[in-house]
């Protein structure tokens, strides 16, 4: 269905992973000869786009028009107008795509739609990298950003969903083991072909709205679309190494948000898991600047510019709500500070510092009563408390990890 829908106005600036999802809300519809695809004055709430055989379009005068599927004619929804103007007759064997009006109006939302980014929000770059991200705002705005997703896994997801017993919390903590995979479930959830009263925060939530074969489509077509296969060797161990960091973030941020009000844990779970998606894209830059990648420090530097402003730039054009947008864009910030109700950012900001105490990489960690966020586990941090933490969250990345396994 993707490919039959290409041809048709509405349909043809779509992105595959669009076409996808436009795809799974369409309805086949057949119709025998002489048979009334729609009545003359009738307000019916579809679009009909013809995808195989002869219709003819007659007016209250009589007048008549063949159309041919494949034809210019046929580019457009079948007497698009309402009520409509034309009874519209098979002639012969016909096969139409239907589609709520509604769904068209919005596809058409989403090609037109040109998110524009401040540019304020990515000024002060590094003198070695600045050309890299010159056309980072046109980028984000076409959906042209590459993130690498893990195949394997990817072709894991499609294969759960095929399953009898498959239901959307199983898939849903298949898709937490990939960040880069998550995030991108999330984006096409909270597009405007797919977004509902509010905004998607959790994949589950994702999996229901987007629906399971089409969750499992998407997946297969980030694997073969946006495969991360940088030639450098220490890029790719670079990017494992982030991608395991972002897995423990997440588990962390979820354990954390079970010990404090006003946060769900699934969200957290996702805020971590996104915590490093501006580094991938730092990553895949970096993988078609060879000579930038013989110093490492560069590489390390950039990824320190970046990443957070990248991330938080990515999350609001995909509208995943300024929760979300600020935890990502805070997360390394140790001297993040609010006041009132506890925040998202000071969850995931708590789970990261937790995280790399559980790595080892504590030589550049500041002293946890220093650190603002950590408001959230109360007035007294203990290392007894962090260990308790760290013993729990260790329970849901490995559970996290065995789907990767």
């Amino acid at each position: 269905m993707p490919g039959r829908l290409r041809p048709f106005a509405p349909f043809a600036q779509l992105s595959a992973e669009q076409l996808i999802v436009a795809a799974g809300r369409t309805a086949l519809k057949r119709f025998r000869d002489g048979d009334l695809v729609l009545t003359r004055g009738c307000e019916d709430g579809s679009d009909y786009f013809l995808l195989d055989g002869n219709v003819v379009l007659l007016d209250s005068d009589g007048n008549s028009k063949l159309i041919a599927s494949g034809s210019s004619e046929a580019a457009n929804a079948l007497a698009p107008l309402r009520p409509a103007l034309f009874d519209v007759r098979a002639l012969g064997p016909v096969l139409c795509a239907k589609m709520a009006r509604g769904e068209v109006a919005l596809l058409r939302e989403s090609v037109k739609r040109v998110t524009r980014v401040r540019a304020e929000e990515i000024s002060e770059p590094l003198a070695e990298t600045s050309g890299m991200f010159a056309d980072l705002e046109g980028d984000i705005a076409a959906d042209r950003l590459k993130l690498p997703s893990l195949p394997d896994h990817a072709l894991r997801v499609r294969a759960a969903i095929t399953h009898a017993a498959a239901d959307s919390r199983k898939v849903a903590d298949l898709l937490a083991a990939d960040p880069a995979l998550a995030a991108k479930i999330l984006k096409i959830a909270n597009s405007p072909l797919c977004r509902g009263a509010s905004a998607v925060t959790n994949l589950r939530d994702a999996v229901n709205r987007i629906g399971m074969f089409t969750t499992g489509e998407l997946v297969v077509c980030f694997s073969l679309k946006d495969l991360f296969n940088a030639s450098s060797p220490s890029l790719r161990e670079r990017f494992g190494e982030l991608v395991i960091e972002a897995v423990r973030i997440g588990a962390t941020a979820s354990v954390v948000a079970s010990r404090v009000k006003g946060v769900a844990a699934d969200q957290a779970l996702v805020a971590g898991l996104l915590s490093n998606i501006g580094a991938y894209v730092v990553l895949e830059r970096l993988s078609h600047q060879p000579l930038l990648l013989q110093d490492e420090t560069r590489l390390e530097r950039a990824l320190a510019t970046y990443t957070s402003r990248l991330g938080k730039l990515i999350c609001r054009h995909w509208q995943l709500g300024e929760a979300v947008v600020e935890a990502v864009g805070h997360v390394a910030d140790w001297e993040y500070e609010v006041e009132g109700e506890v925040r998202l950012a000071e969850v995931v900001i708590c789970a990261r510092y937790h995280s790399l105490i559980s790595l080892r990489k504590t030589a550049q960690l500041p002293k946890p009563e220093t650190i603002k966020a950590m408001r959230v586990l109360g007035s007294e941090i203990t290392p007894a408390v962090s260990m308790e933490i760290i013993r729990e969250a260790r329970v849901r990345i490995d559970a996290l990890q065995q789907a990767l396994a």
